[in-house]
């Protein structure tokens, strides 16, 4: 049966790029649009919480959420009109995380048990960071919105205080030119983006919640070491330097009331610096583990890859 990707044609971020990806690891006769299409097995790709609002109807969910909300914090119309959507709407639904879980199954999502990360472009376990011979200490990918997400403003902050090379793969723009590199987010293939991975020693990932987290797994794959902010999502597959977290808290964006990570300005200066300060023997070493984890991982989606093509 021909295969049909329902995806945010179109908009940023990772959704569309998990979809052509997906198609492409399929290798069969597949389609990506923005709709349901009769006739075909429609497995859908996106947010979960817009997508049961919005009444996108596929037979497969394969859906997360950047999204920590509760009954308790979601606001009352909206979830009322998920949990009328709902029945209608699937007949399986997969998640990426054990989180992502969670949060869906608290709002009423009929979740399967088996949980299904994302893949990612398996080119880049081909190519590996040489430790001798990188351009850049800290490499940072991302789209930056108004919630500022990712916390780019402060990793600005802190790659000015620590005067580091930077390649800064986003649409945010700091206010003073401290980039070694910068590229618009959206604008590099895989090729370069690649080549930009095993060219740096370590991923700056601070976002202050994800609901699974591709960049860190891409970074993992090729051996540039992460950084990350310690929330469920990363912790559940990641390998590298945590950031602490300060405080769990409620606050509003993305139209909900939702739970928000806080990390400071000093937590990832002092992270980026026990990562500066590995010895090549240990930075080799935890690099050669985050390819080990990102390969399981890969593998971990492959072996329940048909689960996704069966209803």
């Amino acid at each position: 049966m021909k295969i049909n990707i329902i995806t945010c044609i179109g908009s940023f971020g990772s959704l569309p790029y998990v979809s052509s990806i997906f198609k492409d690891i399929l290798n069969k006769n597949v389609t990506i649009s923005n709709k349901y299409e009769p006739d075909c097995l429609n497995i859908l790709i996106d947010e979960a919480i817009t997508s049961a609002i919005y009444n996108r109807k596929a037979d497969i969910y394969w859906v997360d959420t950047p999204i920590y909300t509760t009954k308790q914090l979601l606001q009352r119309y909206r979830l009322k009109q998920i949990e009328n959507n709902l029945p209608n709407l699937y007949k399986k639904c997969y998640t990426t995380s054990q989180i992502n879980q969670e949060i869906l199954r608290d709002l009423g999502f009929n979740v399967e048990d088996t949980i299904i990360p994302r893949p990612i472009n398996p080119e880049f376990f081909k190519h590996e960071v040489n430790y001798n011979n990188t351009d850049y200490d800290i490499i940072s990918i991302g789209y930056y919105d108004c919630y500022d997400r990712k916390n780019f403003r402060l990793q600005f902050k802190a790659i000015s205080q620590l005067k580091l090379n930077w390649c800064l793969i986003s649409n945010y723009k700091p206010p003073i030119k401290i980039y070694k590199q910068h590229y618009r987010f959206g604008s590099i293939n895989d090729t370069t983006k690649i080549k930009l991975f095993t060219k740096s020693k370590f991923l700056l990932w601070t976002s202050f919640f994800e609901g699974f987290g591709m960049p860190v797994l891409e970074a993992m794959s090729v051996g540039c070491i992460p950084i990350y902010t310690d929330v469920p999502a990363h912790n559940e597959f990641a390998i590298g330097i945590k950031i602490p977290v300060l405080t769990k808290y409620k606050t509003y964006y993305y139209g909900f009331w939702a739970y928000k990570y806080k990390i400071d300005l000093n937590n990832i200066i002092q992270s980026i610096e026990q990562a500066l300060n590995l010895t090549k023997e240990e930075y080799q070493n935890l690099s050669e583990q985050c390819k080990e984890k990102a390969l399981q991982i890969y593998n971990n989606f492959i072996d329940k890859l048909n689960l996704l093509l069966e209803v």
